[in-house]
């Protein structure tokens, strides 16, 4: 769904990324990992499109591609249902019928009823991401990108949604791209690993995995990651290993 080819990219004449290599596959989720400002949301907006690569070259097979940022980006005078339609509608689907399937897809990630009709300022920030990640599956993508999506939540709101993420995934069959700086989160979704390291930056390891479902073993299984040679070098930055990481 999703291939750079030593993608390279510069802002104001400094180069940020060098010579970047990745693929992504149907039904896959990968997880980008690195330290704050090595480039990691370019990434993602040179997958999006939103971004021309100054060197190199970025392969997109999918369909549709949609996106899930930190911030839920929800248009405050809209209710939830609506947010959520909202890009079917700009796919030319009549606003009747964009509502009964946003109300399903809300519905599906538990939302009530009488909570539809509710507009952000009413929703708690659990639901806030509830209806991003509603708004990005509602057009039934080819390519999820996620952008830090859940930082921003406390730690028993971000298990739960990085564990409906990852069903979701399985689910529908979409190839993902999932930005963190998280190493238990990144262990917890990936089925593979890439580490964005160095200026101009550049994936400096890439590491299969099956994702980690217990949270007792998802600590060893981030410490374990954090010894090793190929990424102790990049860990500057990264989320501290604790019990209280998300």
């Amino acid at each position: 769904m999703l291939a750079f080819e030593r993608v390279s990219w510069s802002v104001g004449g400094q180069p940020v990324l060098g010579g970047v290599d990745l693929c992504i596959g149907r039904g896959e989720l990968v997880v980008l990992i690195g330290a704050s400002g090595v480039g990691k949301s370019s990434v993602l907006r040179l997958a999006a499109g939103l971004l021309e690569p100054t060197g190199g070259h970025v392969a997109r097979r999918a369909r549709r591609c949609a996106m899930v940022f930190q911030d839920p980006r929800l248009l405050p005078w809209e209710s939830a249902l609506d947010n959520v339609g909202l890009p079917l509608e700009a796919h030319g689907v009549v606003r009747a019928d964009a509502r009964v399937r946003a109300g399903r897809w809300l519905a599906r990630l538990g939302f009530r009823a009488e909570d539809l009709a509710k507009r952000p300022g009413q929703l708690s920030g659990g639901m806030k991401a509830r209806v991003a990640v509603a708004r990005a599956f509602v057009v039934e993508p080819d390519l999820v990108l996620l952008d830090e999506p859940f930082a921003a939540l406390d730690l028993g709101l971000r298990r739960d949604m990085q564990a409906l993420t990852r069903s979701l995934v399985v689910e529908t069959g979409v190839a993902a791209l999932f930005v963190t700086h998280d190493l238990t989160e990144a262990v917890r979704l990936a089925d593979r690993i890439l580490v964005l390291a160095g200026r101009p930056a550049r994936i400096t390891a890439a590491i299969g995995q099956r994702p980690v479902a217990a949270w007792a073993d998802i600590w060893q299984a981030a410490a374990a990651f954090a010894r090793r040679p190929d990424i102790a070098p990049v860990l500057a930055g990264l989320t501290e290993l604790s019990p209280h990481a998300g």
